[in-house]
């Protein structure tokens, strides 16, 4: 809030979008490998407030949550997986378990 004020204050408003768009080109395209290194990780230990961030980051460049989407789809799979096999272990012997899962 503070650096858009800032460039409000500073410069011509017909520079916002250039300078939005290089701003991007060099914080976030240039370092794309690093900050989606950090995905799985982030999902396994269910960081949430950090995924948000990141979303709302990769989301700003062209194409960039493609592989995350990709990478996010295999996580939901593999953990509903675990979940409905523990689910299985267990509902065989309570009848409720298994009608509320």
């Amino acid at each position: 809030a503070e650096e858009k004020r800032r460039v409000q204050q500073y410069l011509h408003h017909s520079t916002d979008r250039d300078l939005i768009e290089k701003c991007d080109r060099v914080l976030i395209e240039k370092h794309i490998d690093t900050i989606r290194g950090d995905f799985q990780k982030m999902l396994a230990d269910d960081k949430v407030d950090d995924l948000t961030r990141m979303y709302n980051l990769v989301s700003r460049i062209s194409r960039g949550l493609d592989p995350l989407r990709t990478r996010f789809e295999k996580h939901v799979s593999t953990v509903g997986k675990l979940a409905i096999q523990n689910v299985t272990k267990t509902a065989i012997r309570d009848p409720q378990q298994y009608v509320e899962t």
